[in-house]
C-alpha cells in the first residue's frame, strides 16, 4: 500500500465542482451532417525525479540502481468541441473539463489541461521528495554532503526499501447511450513499496443536456436501491465463483454489495465500477457489474 496520499487542493476541487453542477441548453448537433459535437483530446506528460545516491550495504542491493525515484505518468482525455457544431454546446464541455481537472486532478481548473497535468505531476513528485526528506532525514542528509549527519540502520534501509515510487494516472473517455451522455473512467495506480501496487478508478457519466455528472439515483428510482443490491450482489458471487449464501461468510471483511456512483452508462449497457477491496479482496482486481438495460428498465427513471 502507499505511504504517499494524493494532493489536495480543496479550494480548487470545490470551484470546479461546484461548476460542473450547472445546467446550459440542450445537446444539439450540426443539423443532420452525422458529426458527433464531442471530440476526445489526450494530454500526456511523463516525469521523474531523483532523490539522490544511496549508499548500499551490498553489491545486490546496488545493483537495484541505488537512487530512489519517483516516476510520474500521466494520461489524460479532456473535452473539445467539434467544428461547424452548435457553440452552445461549449458550456458543457466547459462545465466536464472543469469536473475533471478540479475534481480528478484537483487543481484549478482554470489553467487549462496541459498546464493541469504538469502541476498534479509536479505535486506528487514533491511529495514524494518530502515524504523522504522528512522520513530519512539523517542518511537524506547524508546523501547531500553533510557528514556529520546520524545515519542509523533503520533509517538507511527504509531508504533502501524506498528505492522506487511508481506513480500513473490514465484516462478514457467515450459517447455513452443514446449519444446522450459522456462516459469518463479515470485511474489512478501508484506503488511505493509493499506486497502490491494500489489503484482506484473514478467512472462518471456526463449529461450531454446539462454538463453534469450523474449519480446513480438520477438514473434509477430511488425505491431501486434494494432490489438493485441484490441483482449486484448475485453478479458479484457469480464473479468470484461462490454460492449467494455463503458470501457473507466468505467475504466477512468486507461491507457486501452496494449500489455505487462509479457508474458508466455504456452503449447497451449500464456499468456499476468496485475497485479492489471494496467488494472482494485484491486477488479478484477490479469488479466491474454490467446489465443491459432490458434487464433493468423497469428500476431505470
Amino acid at each position: 500500500m502507499s505511504h504517499l496520499s494524493p494532493i489536495k487542493s480543496a479550494r480548487a476541487a470545490s470551484l470546479a465542482c461546484l461548476a460542473s453542477l450547472a445546467f446550459w441548453g440542450a445537446c444539439t448537433t450540426d443539423g443532420g451532417k452525422g458529426e458527433m459535437p464531442i471530440e476526445f483530446v489526450h494530454t500526456s506528460i511523463a516525469d521523474s525525479v531523483q532523490v539522490g545516491t544511496v549508499h548500499y550495504a551490498s553489491a545486490q542491493d546496488a545493483a537495484r540502481g541505488g537512487q530512489p525515484v519517483c516516476r510520474t505518468a500521466v494520461d489524460l482525455v479532456t473535452l473539445r468541441l467539434s467544428d461547424n457544431v452548435d457553440a452552445g454546446l461549449q458550456p458543457i464541455v466547459d462545465s466536464i473539463n472543469a469536473y475533471i481537472l478540479g475534481c480528478l486532478l484537483q487543481v484549478d481548473p482554470s489553467v487549462g489541461a496541459e498546464e493541469g497535468v504538469r502541476r498534479y505531476t509536479a505535486g506528487h513528485m514533491e511529495e514524494f521528495d518530502t515524504y523522504v526528506r522528512d522520513e530519512f532525514t539523517g542518511t537524506y542528509a547524508y546523501i547531500f554532503g553533510d557528514s556529520t549527519a546520524v545515519v542509523t540502520a533503520d533509517d538507511l534501509g527504509g531508504m533502501v526499501w524506498m528505492n522506487c515510487f511508481d506513480y500513473e494516472a490514465t484516462s478514457q473517455a467515450w459517447i455513452g447511450r443514446r449519444d446522450s451522455v459522456v462516459c469518463y473512467r479515470f485511474r489512478d495506480e501508484r506503488y511505493s513499496g509493499g506486497a502490491h501496487a494500489m489503484r482506484w478508478t473514478t467512472c462518471r457519466t456526463f449529461s450531454l443536456a446539462g454538463g453534469r455528472p450523474l449519480g446513480w439515483r438520477d438514473i434509477f428510482a430511488r425505491e431501486a436501491d434494494e432490489v438493485l443490491e441484490q441483482l449486484i450482489l448475485q453478479r458479484i458471487c457469480d464473479y468470484a465463483q461462490v454460492d449467494y449464501e455463503d458470501y457473507p461468510d466468505t467475504f466477512y471483511l468486507f461491507g457486501g454489495a452496494f449500489v455505487t456512483d462509479n457508474i458508466l452508462l455504456d452503449r447497451d449497457s449500464v456499468i456499476f465500477h468496485y475497485d479492489p477491496y471494496d467488494v472482494l479482496p485484491y486477488v479478484y482486481g477490479d469488479v466491474e457489474i454490467g446489465f443491459r438495460y432490458e434487464e433493468v428498465e423497469g428500476l431505470m427513471r
